[in-house]
């Protein structure tokens, strides 16, 4: 298990953080995650990570998927302020929930 805190302040191309695995303590903060192509997976998946926050970030949701961020084995992740797009960067804006 790693103690990771990452504060992220600029804005991150999708690839950058895509999967947090064995992870204690994670921040993702003001961040944009979008594709170039559209890409069906999710925008983060965090597996066997306890605590963390993410927050205000940006990202677009494929039409297939029903989620943007999974959590897997994960527990004490709080999400807030964030907000998904349908599909294409602008389209439908709305809060995750």
């Amino acid at each position: 298990m790693y103690n990771m805190n990452i504060i992220f302040t600029v804005v991150a191309l999708f690839v950058l953080i895509q999967l947090a695995r064995h992870v204690l303590g994670i921040t993702i903060k003001n961040c944009t995650f979008n594709y170039e192509k559209r890409d069906s997976r999710y925008t983060l998946f965090l597996d066997n990570v306890f605590g963390g926050t993410i927050s205000s970030i940006k990202t677009v949701r494929a039409n297939d998927i029903n989620s943007v961020i999974k959590l897997k084995n994960s527990m004490d992740v709080n999400i807030s302020d964030a907000i998904y797009f349908n599909d294409v960067w602008g389209n439908s804006p709305s809060n995750l929930k």
